[in-house]
């Protein structure tokens, strides 16, 4: 048994031992108030180490970044489609940082990115024939 299964081995002998008195206890309450409990733990950890977390920084999905610059979604698609935005795109959802929206609202245009060789890419991917 490894250290996070006896933890959680131990979670569940707590929860059983709760629940053994009055078996009308709801697990997912348990599991509420636990969570609950854990948030609470964490707040008081960031204020003892002074350390905020820094949501600026995380992206924006494509209805709260049109709520951030006061468009609607179909606009920003608009927008990323005439090249006035670029967008992050790590899967099929359009991300945005913040940064990227507020140069927009300053008029800035975003960066065309270089367009690199086809033999310089093969090369480097190693997909050229040998």
């Amino acid at each position: 048994m490894n250290y996070s299964q006896g933890i959680i081995t131990k979670m569940a002998q707590k929860n059983y031992a709760l629940m053994k008195p009055d078996m009308n206890i709801n697990p997912f309450e348990i599991i509420s108030n636990q969570i609950a409990d854990l948030d609470l733990k964490l707040e008081k950890l960031y204020e003892k180490l002074s350390i905020q977390p820094d949501s600026s920084k995380a992206p924006l999905r494509l209805k709260a970044a049109a709520d951030f610059i006061g468009v609607a979604p179909t606009t920003l698609y608009s927008l990323v489609h005439h090249g006035k935005l670029r967008p992050l795109k790590p899967g099929k959802h359009l991300l945005f940082t913040q940064e990227s929206l507020e140069s927009y609202l300053r008029g800035e245009r975003p960066e065309k990115p270089e367009i690199e060789d086809p033999s310089t890419y093969l090369i480097r991917n190693k997909k050229a024939a040998k």
